[in-house]
């Protein structure tokens, strides 16, 4: 889900829920910085109706990073945050994972 900033907002924060049907009696672990659109009341109240509606074994669990602690807890955060993608790049490394995963379920 991209925006006009291209940066994560409540609205995006949302996908959370393919998570949980592509990842069906799974608990999902989420590690976020304390950017408020990641802990907006919008957000925490999608979590915990997702969480209300799921079996025991499918959770959302969110886990927020102190401030200042990004570059040390939230490395891959930080990697990719200084490589320079554009979006039609990102869609052909999702495409060709996803293709990937594919091919090796048909084997």
């Amino acid at each position: 889900m991209f925006n006009e900033n291209h940066w994560m907002t409540s609205n995006a924060a949302i996908y959370i829920s393919f998570l949980l049907n592509m990842l069906k009696s799974k608990k999902i672990g989420l590690i976020w910085d304390k950017n408020t659109s990641h802990y907006s009341n919008k957000v925490l109240q999608f979590i915990k109706k997702c969480n209300e509606e799921a079996t025991s074994l499918e959770k959302i669990v969110l886990e927020l990073v102190d401030e200042g602690l990004t570059p040390i807890i939230q490395v891959t955060d930080v990697a990719v945050n200084k490589i320079t993608v554009s979006r039609e790049q990102l869609l052909d490394f999702v495409l060709d994972t996803i293709n990937e995963i594919n091919q090796d379920n048909n084997d």
